[in-house]
């Protein structure tokens, strides 16, 4: 009899300390209207507020057609990875529609990518789509993954354009002339060829804001 109540108290504890560590877990982030502290519809004025003087103010505009970025936050972090943030406003209403952020060549590494997609699994759980494009003449090597939660899609890619179909020299085995300058030495190189990161969060119901970076 003191066996089996041993067993049923034994039992309880287990529950009890199962259940605390299901209640200390973190949740997975899945209500995200927006990005950091900026929410969708924000003005520009609205995102000042939020960011007050981390934030840089664009005079002109950066303008792409529908949407132009006006405000840009040049030290930007997501999980252990940093990013320069482009707040990017609908040209008519101007309201924020997404968040754009990007690393360029010298940190944008395959490396650097895969730790950004294990910080998106972490928080988002399982992407909903996973496009690649593998590297064609005069065209980037493309990988786009994407999330969905409500209010906001999330895309994160990757772009290199260090392709067959651009004409590049190696500095290792080709006799470049030394007197060329460096700005144009550096074109003929394959560290010259342009890598990104690209992070972008987007508006749920702005579909046209959809990357479309090797995805069809």
């Amino acid at each position: 009899m003191q066996r089996l109540i041993r067993y049923f108290i034994s039992a309880s504890m287990f529950a009890m300390i199962a259940v605390a560590a299901i209640a200390e877990s973190p949740p997975l982030q899945r209500n995200l209207g927006g990005w950091d502290l900026a929410r969708w519809k924000m003005s520009s004025q609205a995102l000042d507020k939020a960011y007050g003087d981390r934030l840089q103010k664009l005079d002109p505009a950066i303008n792409f057609g529908k949407i132009y970025v006006d405000r840009v936050l040049r030290k930007a972090a997501y999980g252990d990875l940093d990013f320069t943030a482009y707040f990017q406003m609908d040209a008519e209403n101007h309201q924020l529609v997404q968040v754009m952020l990007e690393r360029r060549r010298g940190q944008a590494s395959p490396g650097a990518f895969k730790n950004l997609l294990e910080s998106l699994n972490a928080q988002y759980g399982a992407p909903i789509k996973t496009c690649l494009v593998n590297k064609a003449e005069q065209e980037p090597f493309v990988e786009t993954v994407m999330w969905k939660v409500p209010g906001t899609v999330v895309e994160a890619s990757f772009l290199d354009f260090n392709t067959t179909g651009i004409l590049h020299k190696d500095p290792q085995k080709d006799n470049l002339d030394p007197l060329i300058p460096y700005s144009e030495r550096k074109l003929f190189s394959r560290r010259g060829l342009p890598r990104r990161i690209v992070l972008r969060f987007h508006a749920e119901n702005r579909s046209d804001l959809s990357s479309g970076m090797g995805c069809k």
